[in-house]
């Protein structure tokens, strides 16, 4: 209840020295004067010739502080890890199989944990990470008080080290997926749904916590509500239910797929003319998975031959076989 508690006062308690110290939830106006500040200070970097982010991006890998390859497989892991919990909640009734996928995908989490760290060490300081830093530095000067209800003063308190403890007391994201299930908060919320009862602030002065909390039990909401729900026993479990999400999104683009092809012309293929590589990525995913399989076919088929008339490529001569095998059946069915 610690952790609830934190979250829905909005407060955070931070011990210094002998001072207890609360953060109060900021407001609009106080986040509003932070964004000022926040953009100032990158104004006031960028100034200076401090590195913007995209252009440090650029030097660690020509530098060779940073490798393409391992950029790569950044990206690439969380599409892997997709692919995987889709796995985990197909064989989540094989224990054997649960138990390795369920071991893979923790490796794969800390391989990206890991990437993460190695190439971000070098963003400590860019004009960015100044902007957000000033961010928060204001909202701490405007926000944090003694316990008998006095501002701090920063004579008495070192800012940088007041920011070090704030950060260790937000809640991860994962922590606040946790919180979203557990009974004490489940309860309160079904007791006010759109959360107008539960917090005593506008929605416009939530802080972060908050609306993560809200996000992630609508989410849930959203499960139980679906005409497919899964068990509880794969709601309970993370990997598996964002398994099953990926599984209800992709059947969703399926049918959407479908209903486009429904509405095209009757006809074996449909030209779409296209002006850059990413609208022809996503034409070429408007295509089933039939249609994809048609397209390797001709692709292998002339790169194997070279040039080839429509009837010669595999897929039309296998069309042209079924509707000859079929005419004949109806031929002699007679």
């Amino acid at each position: 209840m610690k952790d609830l508690n934190k979250v829905l006062s909005g407060n955070i308690l931070i011990q210094m020295r002998d001072n207890l110290l609360i953060v109060r939830q900021p407001s609009v106006e106080i986040r509003h004067l932070a964004d000022f500040f926040a953009e100032k200070a990158y104004e006031e970097a960028f100034e200076q010739n401090i590195f913007v982010q995209d252009e440090l991006e650029d030097l660690i890998i020509e530098n060779g502080w940073w490798t393409q390859e391992q950029e790569d497989e950044l990206k690439k892991i969380p599409k892997d890890l997709e692919q995987m919990k889709v796995d985990y909640f197909n064989s989540f009734l094989r224990d054997d199989s649960k138990r390795l996928i369920k071991k893979g995908i923790k490796q794969q989490e800390e391989r990206f944990e890991k990437l993460t760290h190695e190439k971000y060490q070098f963003f400590n300081y860019t004009c960015e990470s100044l902007q957000s830093q000033a961010y928060t530095i204001h909202i701490l000067k405007e926000c944090t008080f003694y316990e008998n209800g006095d501002r701090i003063s920063l004579e008495d308190i070192s800012i940088y080290a007041l920011q070090g403890k704030y950060n260790a007391e937000m809640l991860s994201d994962d922590d606040i997926r946790e919180l979203s299930k557990v009974p004490q908060w489940r309860m309160t919320w079904n007791m006010a749904k759109d959360g107008r009862e539960i917090f005593s602030f506008p929605a416009c002065d939530l802080t972060d916590m908050q609306k993560s909390l809200i996000s992630w039990t609508r989410m849930y909401d959203s499960i139980y509500e679906s005409m497919e729900v899964p068990s509880d026993e794969v709601i309970d479990d993370n990997h598996a239910v964002d398994g099953w999400f990926v599984v209800q999104r992709r059947k969703r683009e399926d049918d959407r797929k479908g209903s486009k092809k429904d509405s095209l012309p009757d006809s074996a293929e449909v030209f779409v003319p296209v002006g850059s590589q990413k609208e022809a990525a996503r034409v070429h995913d408007m295509n089933t998975g039939q249609g994809k399989g048609i397209i390797k076919s001709r692709f292998n088929a002339l790169k194997e031959k070279g040039t080839l008339d429509e009837g010669e490529f595999p897929h039309v001569r296998q069309d042209l076989q079924m509707q000859s095998n079929k005419a004949l059946f109806d031929r002699y069915k007679k």
